[in-house]
């Protein structure tokens, strides 16, 4: 049945674990121990949600700096070919997070990976304006907040993209979403995350502020690479 006339058509959800093909979970077990296999198996997904998270879990691994900004490019490409915008938007967290998180070998190294960094995240707020619904644009935008722990000045326009959204009176998730982009940041900026609190309601910022200022467990960004093994 179609829905009313003037009604947003409800965005597809995400793939979820039950939808991984083989292969993904395949490459990215093996992306640190067996990067060359690994890589041939994510190159070969079709799916390119799977194919961009696959080929990001290879350069979380990759040692070799040039490798590395390749696979992101590479993973970049896979996600940005997802014609839906809240899934591309969504998926492509996972080579951000990877950029966001590197070690970087030198000032040169450094600039070339923050560079990619903005331009993904200029490229982000530009495609999830496309998607009708506020919850899912907030959605997309929350899990971005998660990727650049410790990145203040990149988190700083997705963040306001974000709290623009949860004042949408048709996002109902509004109060879930600021809650949890404020305990995010408060694992390295306690003081942001307080600002964030003030805009909810009494009961859910009584419980964040308490747990922002005892900087007690619940505090922090989410890993994206734990089917890989240890962060490096």
């Amino acid at each position: 049945m179609n829905a009313p006339a003037g009604t947003p058509s409800r965005t597809p959800s995400p793939p979820g674990s039950a939808d991984r093909p083989a292969g993904f979970s395949t490459a990215a077990r093996i992306a640190g121990s067996d990067g060359a296999s690994a890589l041939r198996i994510a190159r070969n997904i079709g799916d390119p949600w799977f194919r961009c998270q696959a080929l990001a879990h290879v350069a979380w691994h990759a040692t070799d700096h040039r490798r590395f900004i390749a696979l992101i490019v590479e993973s970049l490409k896979s996600g940005w070919s997802i014609q839906n915008p809240n899934r591309s938007v969504t998926v492509i967290a996972w080579p951000v997070a990877a950029l966001a998180r590197r070690s970087y070998p030198g000032p040169d190294a450094r600039e070339r990976g923050a560079g990619i960094l903005r331009g993904g995240i200029a490229r982000l707020t530009e495609v999830i304006a496309k998607e009708p619904s506020p919850a899912s644009r907030a959605d997309a935008l929350l899990l971005h907040i998660h990727a650049s722990p410790s990145r203040p000045k990149l988190r700083k326009g997705v963040l306001g993209l974000l709290v623009k959204e949860c004042r949408a009176p048709a996002n109902r998730k509004r109060q879930r979403q600021l809650e949890e982009a404020a305990l995010v940041i408060a694992a390295d900026d306690p003081d942001e995350a307080l600002e964030l609190a003030v805009l909810l309601d009494e009961d859910r910022r009584r419980r964040a502020t308490a747990k922002i200022e005892g900087q007690g467990e619940g505090l922090g960004a989410r890993r994206f690479f734990e089917m890989s093994g240890t962060p490096r």
